[in-house]
């Protein structure tokens, strides 16, 4: 266990082994977290271990079995849900909005906790699509947005909404390979600001490419199960995502020396 130094912040998160089920299943066992300002954690593992369900009983929308989920020192369960919102935001997978809604509107929503005027409120939400580099499509209708471009609006919401925890399920969503790692960086930059960031991701070697130095850490889950934490920068990273997907990983370096992780190609791939 990481010796936590006598000065660090207090816990945005806190799991405390976390045990969700459905239909007599466990989706998650056993599962303890910790989260404090300026950190970052990516939740990473094979599909149906789980990631997408930690995140819901994070924000209160999954009661858990047994176990706690803390935000900000309280059970998320008691907080109302104006104070949950000033405390916690989360940007689901697929982001569910009316097609006639602008941009601007869309961020607007996520204002919903503060008391205050509708034109603080726009402002607000134009700043934070801002931030995006999606001001420009403030007045376009969500529907005549590409993929690409709905999901970085969407990614305006949770800075819209000014809470000091963030959680996000594969926020490089339908993002091509430039726009996903600019995302990945954006993470960083939150971080750096003081916020707390958990974020599901199901290509942990780019968020390695792209949080490498950040002091990013990886928790894998498979199972439901806690599978250890990794730094993204550990010299076993790429032998530990190998054991999470059960499936090898290898570091490579590319032309400007920097540590790169792939999946490894096996025999039989290269005979293909």
């Amino acid at each position: 266990m990481t010796a936590v130094a006598r000065d660090a912040p207090p816990p945005l998160l806190e799991l405390r082994e976390l045990r969700v089920e459905a239909g007599g299943r466990a989706l998650l066992d056993g599962v303890g977290l910790v989260v404090r300002g300026g950190d970052i954690v990516l939740v990473a593992g094979p599909n149906g271990a789980g990631k997408s369900t930690l995140l819901r009983a994070c924000v209160g929308l999954v009661r858990p079995t047994r176990g706690q989920v803390l935000v900000c020192g309280d059970p998320v369960l008691d907080l109302p849900a104006r104070s949950r919102a000033g405390r916690v935001a989360w940007l689901p997978q697929r982001l569910e909005a009316d097609d006639s809604l602008t941009a601007l509107e869309l961020a607007v929503t996520a204002r919903f906790r503060f008391d205050e005027p509708a034109l603080v409120s726009r402002r607000e939400a134009r700043a934070a699509l801002g931030r995006l580099g999606v001001e420009a499509l403030a007045d376009r209708r969500l529907g005549s947005l590409s993929g690409g471009e709905r999901q970085r609006v969407a990614l305006a919401l949770p800075l819209a909404q000014g809470a000091p925890l963030v959680l996000l399920d594969e926020p490089a969503n339908h993002l091509d390979p430039r726009h996903a790692l600019a995302t990945l960086e954006w993470l960083a930059e939150l971080a750096a600001g003081g916020l707390g960031v958990v974020c599901v991701t199901h290509d942990p070697a780019l968020a390695a490419r792209a949080l490498a130095g950040r002091g990013a850490r990886l928790l894998g889950l498979r199972d439901g199960r806690a599978r250890g934490e990794h730094g993204l920068d550990d010299a076993d990273l790429a032998t530990a995502l190998g054991q999470l997907f059960d499936s090898p990983f290898e570091a490579l370096r590319d032309a400007g020396g920097r540590r790169v992780i792939v999946p490894a190609v096996t025999p039989n791939e290269e005979a293909r």
